[in-house]
């Protein structure tokens, strides 16, 4: 999705009944990052984990939460495109990169 200048991916949990071999969270949610596209690459870089506790901990995270196994933001669609704007730039948040490079 793109948030204005921005492009966020939001990757789902899949659907374990139909494949109940894969390997992903038990918990139902949404993984979301920032997403640059170059000419031949593609960067992830994912919200990160030791960040949003460092921020929750230090009374800072303006999500809502909750902590079943983990920290889970539990914030509505609006609160988070605000959350994801506001931090777009901050490479603390956006720590986790994986890059994807076109092979010719």
């Amino acid at each position: 999705m793109k948030l204005g200048n921005y492009i966020f991916i939001d990757l789902g949990t899949p659907n374990t009944y139909d494949s109940p071999n894969i390997p992903y969270p038990a918990l139902k949610c949404h993984v979301f990052g920032r997403l640059t596209l170059g000419k031949d690459n593609a960067h992830l870089d994912f919200l990160s984990d030791d960040w949003i506790k460092d921020e929750m901990r230090a009374g800072q995270l303006s999500l809502a939460f909750e902590e079943p196994l983990g920290i889970v933001l539990t914030a509505g669609s609006s609160d988070l495109r605000k959350f994801a704007l506001g931090h777009a730039e901050d490479h603390d948040a956006f720590s986790e990169t994986f890059t994807l490079v076109r092979k010719n």
